[in-house]
């Protein structure tokens, strides 16, 4: 959290992280019946914060139709090459 610049007024990280997850786990189930976007999408960007790519990764394998992100969420981005392509295609999505 603190390497993003996230101003942060809770002393304790575990707890920020807690609600964090909380906020995550109810836009998942908010979300439950409108059929514009994956529900996985609305509960996104609160797991991307947290790191927690595996859970996002299985929310998307529950959805139909959602198997493009499911393949992009398990390749290995630890890797120097994966990185750069992951790059571009974001640059190229910014750029339209």
């Amino acid at each position: 959290m603190r390497k993003l610049c996230i101003p942060i007024w809770l002393k304790d990280i575990s707890q920020v992280k807690k609600y964090i997850e909380f906020v995550a786990k109810t836009e998942y189930r908010i979300n439950e019946g409108k059929a514009s976007m994956c529900k996985a999408d609305y509960a996104a960007i609160w797991y991307t914060l947290l790191g927690k790519k595996s859970v996002l990764q299985s929310l998307y394998n529950l959805e139909v139709g959602c198997e493009r992100y499911v393949q992009f969420f398990s390749k290995d981005f630890s890797q120097e090459k994966t990185r750069n392509i992951a790059q571009k295609n974001g640059m190229a999505l910014v750029a339209k």
